[in-house]
């Protein structure tokens, strides 16, 4: 059986590019934080082609790009059979800490991945 997983710029392009400056609100106490850019650069140093699954959230690391999206099985094989490593980086946005100004967009990306274990 042959399985066609999403290719690179599909999944960039169904995932949300975490970028310096990006303000991060932690779910338990509602504080905010912007991504400084010495700790975003620290995150993604080293890590190209690699990907870390953490609290129901993958984010991958592409040509010096973070990307984060909701873990699907599907997304998780996609990044394999492109190559990525699986890794331990730091990831800004996880199941306590979600984007601000992208929430909308991070809260339909979350939908689609619950829908998708649906039947």
């Amino acid at each position: 059986m042959y399985e066609v997983f999403y290719s690179l710029p599909e999944l960039k392009a169904q995932s949300l590019q975490v970028y310096p400056g990006m303000v991060l609100v932690w779910q338990d106490n509602q504080r905010e934080e912007k991504l400084s850019e010495r700790k975003f650069k620290l995150a993604i140093i080293g890590y190209n082609k690699t990907f870390h699954c953490l609290g129901g959230v993958i984010a991958f690391i592409s040509g010096g790009e973070m990307y984060v999206t909701p873990y699907t099985e599907y997304i998780y094989q996609s990044l394999k059979a492109a190559g990525f490593e699986r890794s331990d980086f730091y990831m800004p946005i996880n199941a306590k800490c979600f984007p601000k100004e992208e929430m909308g967009e991070w809260q339909e990306m979350l939908e689609r991945a619950k829908m998708s274990y649906s039947y």
